[in-house]
């Protein structure tokens, strides 16, 4: 859909919102939640553009949500936006579930909030420095909604204005995670706060995304909190010196008595690719140093290097995770890969059928890869000869397949569909372009991994 045919379509569901007061749901099917959420946030620009401050637009994703309206496209793919009259305080009055109340729309817009908003950016591009803002924000929710609306101010004011503001950014922070250092008290007590940030590169975050910052910002986040911990005379100089301090803060962690994990079976190459993340600031501390956070499309996490069997007081080193940060670290430094498109631990749910992938591309056009991680090259040859094979045959999307790992992944090819299938190991990626015979078969063409 063209842009103009786009905000014609937006305008008609918030008109027929503001005239019926009853929630309207968008026609078009949504395959993914990225692509929701882009079409959330051009839909509350025109909404802002055209007056509409009594009418929000949330993502209702319907295996959750059981919603009541449901176009044959959400049906067929999960997702889908409504538009909602809003009550109060910017709060939709018609969400079905507790789930989707997080997705109301932008905060009523005031005067004040106007003049904060369009202060903290004109200072951001007149000092280049990151500005904190001022204010409790309790939840997730609350600041990801004010963001989105600061977002929608500034680009409202750049279109009345001589003099619009260009080059700044606006992101949520989390104080645990991030320990930022601009911090007020009520963030500290909160949690949660906002960061109007200038680009260092047209189209490139740059706080924390940027390689140069995050290295900066987070190596002497984690290290300080790191070495005073646990070894405050041990410099990490290496992925060894960095993994004794994970496993020494798990077993710290740890209801029990175990033995340090061990970093053996860690392939040397794997090693040094974690540690260089490390060291730049692309993998990072979670709420702990045994647990992990990557710099990717979701930010999810944390994720944990270590897992606890208190029935055999044994911890376990996640030797997966390891190849898994390997691979990250290829995509982004081998293939050229930009952040905003990897996704660490990605989830669909499509077709009644779950599907979990290790990391997941997902490009401009929306065009996926699925990348699957195992530990070991003869672990990835097994699954590659049984894929292919259950391609050609067919694939029974409600068959069980526990433990049948080929028949899981032949049901993630067949039900997410997407362009390329890659498998990969310590020595690489072996990679496969998709060809679909039809809803359940496909055929497996041998390809190199693509460079961005």
């Amino acid at each position: 859909m063209k842009d103009k045919e786009l905000e014609k379509e937006i305008h008609t569901l918030a008109k027929r919102v503001r005239e019926t007061r009853q929630q309207q749901a968008w026609p078009l099917p949504i395959r993914s939640r990225p692509e929701a959420e882009r079409l959330r946030n051009q839909a509350r620009a025109v909404l802002l553009s055209h007056g509409f401050d009594d009418v929000s637009v949330w993502i209702c994703e319907h295996p959750r949500s059981r919603a009541r309206i449901m176009t044959s496209g959400e049906a067929t793919y999960g997702f889908g936006l409504r538009f909602s009259p809003v009550k109060s305080r910017g709060r939709s009055l018609h969400p079905p579930t507790k789930v989707n109340r997080v997705e109301s729309g932008p905060v009523p817009v005031t005067q004040d909030l106007e003049r904060e908003i369009i202060r903290l950016a004109k200072q951001v591009q007149e000092t280049q420095e990151q500005q904190a803002w001022r204010f409790p924000l309790p939840s997730r929710h609350e600041a990801e909604v004010l963001r989105d609306t600061a977002k929608l101010i500034i680009k409202k004011y750049n279109l009345q204005s001589q003099q619009p503001i260009s080059n700044v950014m606006v992101w949520v922070v989390e104080h645990p995670r991030s320990g930022a250092r601009i911090l007020t008290p009520e963030e500290a007590k909160y949690g949660f706060g906002l960061r109007f940030s200038p680009k260092k590169i047209e189209g490139e975050r740059g706080y924390p995304s940027t390689p140069e910052d995050t290295g900066l910002f987070r190596k002497e986040i984690t290290e300080a909190k790191i070495m005073a911990d646990l070894s405050p005379n041990i410099p990490i100089t290496s992925f060894e010196v960095l993994f004794h301090l994970w496993a020494e803060q798990a077993c710290k962690a740890a209801p029990f008595q175990a033995e340090k994990p061990r970093y053996e079976r860690i392939p040397p190459e794997v090693r040094q690719k974690v540690f260089y993340l490390w060291q730049k600031g692309f993998c990072y501390s979670g709420y702990s140093p045994a647990s992990f956070l990557l710099q990717d499309a979701k930010r999810g996490g944390p994720y944990h290097w270590f897992t606890y069997s208190p029935m055999y007081q044994k911890i376990y080193t996640n030797h997966e995770y390891f190849v898994q940060v390997a691979a990250y670290y290829d995509l982004i430094f081998e293939y050229n890969w930009p952040l905003e498109y990897i996704w660490f631990e990605f989830s669909e749910y499509i077709n009644q059928v779950s599907l979990p992938i290790d990391i997941a591309i997902i490009d401009q056009n929306k065009e996926k890869i699925y990348i699957e991680v195992k530990e070991r090259e003869d672990q990835t040859k097994y699954l590659i000869i049984n894929v292919r094979e259950y391609g050609m045959k067919g694939v029974d999307l409600g068959s069980p397949d526990r433990g049948n790992d080929p028949l899981r992944k032949a049901k993630y090819i067949a039900a997410g569909r997407p362009s390329i299938f890659a498998f990969y190991s310590p020595h690489g990626f072996t990679t496969f372009g998709i060809t679909y015979i039809d809803s359940h078969k496909f055929l497996m063409k041998p390809i190199s991994f693509p460079k961005k």
